[in-house]
């Protein structure tokens, strides 16, 4: 405890267990925290394909046209304690809000949010777990707008157009496809499915993540995606500073409070 205080590190932590009774004194070190950075992977590319200028005399390849991957860590040196923590009433912001508080605080791009909802089991046996797509928000096919089946397809496509189904026409049509290989519409035609960009992030969890918050206090936003704007690895080789988008591979859990 002492030493915790002390703020010394992991190495000094050592414990003992004493066994008198069988002569046995083992010494425990402590592992130091494991933390994440941002790092640039090289790794050596395909010799056919390099020029010859790309080897040296030895005939090894130089380090200039080795290949370059960012591994990006955001917070940057965060561990699997930190938390990127949203503020109080959040729950009832919708994605939209979460992407501007992202953006505004943090420098982040929301890219994609596909949440965890359960597992399936396939046909061999195996499970295998699922996601609900939440943001990009997925566009629900209105059923009401289905021309009939009797019509054929060209003519369905001409009644799709004056339903203005816009850049969604291909998947009404496929839709209307599936339902005139089955041979009818369902009896009672359902409302269109509610989009995920006009439910707060409570309601996400509850609806698309099944999941039962109940008495819960605090929540992980388990599967969002994001990307982040940085200096490019190559513009250490060039006067003109130049910024690429990366994806944020390491992302620190974002944690909601309910």
């Amino acid at each position: 405890m002492f030493k915790i205080l002390q703020d010394k590190p992991a190495t000094d932590l050592r414990t003992r267990q004493v066994g008198l009774a069988l002569n046995y004194y083992p010494s425990f070190d402590a592992d130091n925290l494991v933390t994440f950075k941002t790092k640039d992977v090289k790794t050596k590319p395909d010799a056919v394909s390099l020029p010859e200028q790309a080897f040296d005399a030895k005939g090894d390849i130089k380090p200039e046209f080795y290949e370059v991957t960012t591994i990006v860590a955001y917070p940057e040196g965060h561990s699997v304690w930190s938390k990127i923590e949203l503020p109080e009433g959040a729950a009832d912001w919708k994605v939209a809000d979460l992407k501007a508080w992202l953006s505004d605080e943090h420098k982040l791009s929301l890219t994609a949010w596909n949440l965890p909802c359960g597992e399936v089991t396939d046909s061999d046996g195996e499970k295998r777990a699922v996601s609900a797509r939440v943001y990009p928000a997925p566009v629900a096919v209105d059923l009401r707008k289905l021309p009939s089946l009797e019509l054929s397809k060209p003519q369905a496509m001409m009644a799709l157009q004056k339903q203005r189904v816009g850049g969604l026409m291909m998947k009404y049509l496929s839709e209307w496809s599936r339902y005139k290989q089955l041979g009818s519409l369902p009896d009672n035609i359902p409302e269109p499915e509610r989009s995920t960009a006009e439910m707060t992030l409570r309601e996400i969890l509850e609806v698309k993540g099944k999941m039962q918050l109940g008495h819960k206090r605090r929540v992980i936003l388990d599967g969002l995606s994001c990307s982040v704007t940085r200096a490019s690895p190559s513009a250490m080789d060039t006067d003109e500073p130049t910024e690429e988008e990366f994806d944020v591979e390491k992302l620190a859990p974002v944690l909601l409070k309910l």
